[in-house]
């Protein structure tokens, strides 16, 4: 999932950081209409465009499924969902998160990837060379504070998500272009990334952010 563009924010009942509330949410908005990346207007299923709170549990159901299709989402398990609309409307991000936690965007990597999906995000990081798997990070601080918002923590800094991003090399995940500054390059698919041990990256990731407290010496990539 990828999260919303600040002109999505706030036009929907339910505020969250996980991807599939970020990324299904705006079908929740009053009119049914949802933005999409060409700045088009795509409009719900006919049957969903009714206020969500009068959804059925067969309408909530297929209301996932058009936004995996939609937005390109991991498959849900539905029998988490087995409610009505109203009952969606009320959960909070804690409750999405429990029922999809596959769903959401723990790791760095992930969501670079999402947000490289997602050509509204160019201003902070873009393809470069999609077919070579090539990124470039185009703002590196704004990028940071997405980041740092996606993982609820204010003081999050491009330094510090780089250290991240170095877990990744020695992985054979990423690599730094050489001699090109901010220029990246995936060396697997998302799909061949899932199959490493993806707690131990998480684990990573964290440790690395409680040592930036005492240790800002290493230089960014």
């Amino acid at each position: 999932g990828r999260p919303p563009p600040p002109a999505m924010q706030g036009k929907v009942a339910v505020s969250s950081s996980s991807p599939v509330v970020t990324a299904l949410l705006p079908a929740l908005s009053q009119d049914g209409h949802t933005p999409s990346r060409d700045g088009e207007i795509f409009k719900l299923p006919g049957r969903l465009r009714i206020q969500p709170s009068l959804w059925s549990k067969d309408d909530v159901i297929h209301w996932l499924r058009w936004a995996e299709e939609e937005y390109s989402l991991r498959h849900t398990d539905e029998s988490k969902f087995e409610m009505n609309g109203k009952a969606l409307c009320i959960l909070t991000k804690d409750d999405f998160r429990h029922r999809a936690p596959s769903s959401d965007c723990r790791l760095l990597w992930d969501y670079v990837y999402q947000l490289l999906s997602d050509s509204r995000y160019e201003p902070y990081i873009k393809w470069e060379d999609k077919e070579a798997k090539v990124f470039r990070v185009v703002n590196p601080n704004g990028l940071a504070q997405l980041w740092g918002n996606h993982k609820n923590r204010v003081n999050m800094t491009y330094e510090k998500m780089s250290r991240a991003l170095r877990h990744y090399y020695k992985l054979n995940i990423i690599k730094k272009e050489p001699g090109q500054k901010l220029l990246f390059r995936f060396l697997k698919t998302p799909g061949e990334i899932i199959h490493e041990k993806s707690s131990k990256l998480e684990q990573l990731e964290n440790e690395d952010h409680e040592d930036l407290k005492e240790d800002s010496l290493e230089a960014s990539p």
